[in-house]
């Protein structure tokens, strides 16, 4: 539910947006001509009435020269000025070392284990008739 005080991340996107296309002087109507949308697609959008997708975002990015979360407000990308990838590893639950097969790191527990060395190893077929 929004408050007054708090607006729904279309809207803060969009501001972001319509900063960037204001530092490089560009209107709505030439990014919509540049991601192949119409202008009222943008518009609406760029006024926060409808959220962006995903894929035009990432059309957004490259035609403004940057990345898509660049797109994304700060606050909500890089909370207390750690970076989005920062931000995901800390949220992520770590798996617990006691899961992980003794004497091996936790890169290796993922690792087959094979005695022919993978230089030596086949391909496994696929789609290869039985008994033939």
């Amino acid at each position: 539910m929004e408050t007054a005080t708090r607006a729904h991340l279309r809207h803060l996107v969009a501001e972001e947006i319509g900063a960037h296309l204001g530092r490089r002087r560009m209107s709505g109507a030439k990014l919509a001509r540049a991601i192949e949308r119409s202008e009222m697609y943008v518009s609406r959008r760029l006024r926060g009435e409808t959220a962006f997708d995903l894929d035009d975002l990432e059309r957004i990015a490259e035609v403004l020269g940057v990345t898509v979360t660049d797109l994304l407000p700060a606050d909500k990308v890089r909370p207390n000025s750690r970076s989005a990838d920062q931000a995901v590893r800390a949220t992520s639950p770590a798996r617990p070392a006691a899961s992980r097969p003794k004497g091996r790191s936790a890169a290796e527990s993922t690792r087959p284990t094979s005695s022919v060395p993978a230089s030596r190893r086949r391909p496994t077929p696929i789609n290869r008739p039985v008994g033939r």
